[in-house]
């Protein structure tokens, strides 16, 4: 839970620039927010010690999928990873179950500044 005196910190993984900026204009007001394009980016941030209280991060990035950032980020930083909300324009049967069993939130795009800000709040159910 973020301190009620802390402005929470967010990492926007995804390789659409254009659509993480988007996400980070809405969250700006509420929050601390970084970009990274590529899931290895965002690894070396976590792994070097850098966190978050929320990370948004799409299923398929330009350099990897979303379930290798999870499993590394699970292996550097597991409260991070536990704070991990991936978000996809679309799902197959697959992914649906792999979500499904990670019971990690989902964000389907384009995500809206409500889920998003139900999301920074906490909320940890499925918005």
């Amino acid at each position: 839970m973020i301190p009620p005196h802390a402005r929470p910190r967010v990492l926007v993984v995804d390789g659409d620039l254009p659509l993480a900026r988007s996400i980070a204009r809405a969250l700006r007001p509420h929050a601390d927010v970084m970009i990274e394009p590529r899931g290895l980016n965002a690894i070396g941030r976590i792994a070097r010690g850098e966190r978050f209280d929320l990370v948004l991060c799409d299923l398929v990035l330009p350099d990897m999928r979303g379930v290798e950032v999870l499993e590394k980020i699970t292996t550097a930083a597991p409260d991070t990873a536990a704070r991990l909300v991936f978000t996809a324009a679309t799902l197959s049967g697959p992914a649906k179950e792999w979500l499904a069993a990670t019971r990690l939130p989902f964000l389907q795009k384009p995500v809206t500044t409500a889920a998003l800000l139900h999301l920074l709040r906490g909320d940890r159910a499925r918005p």
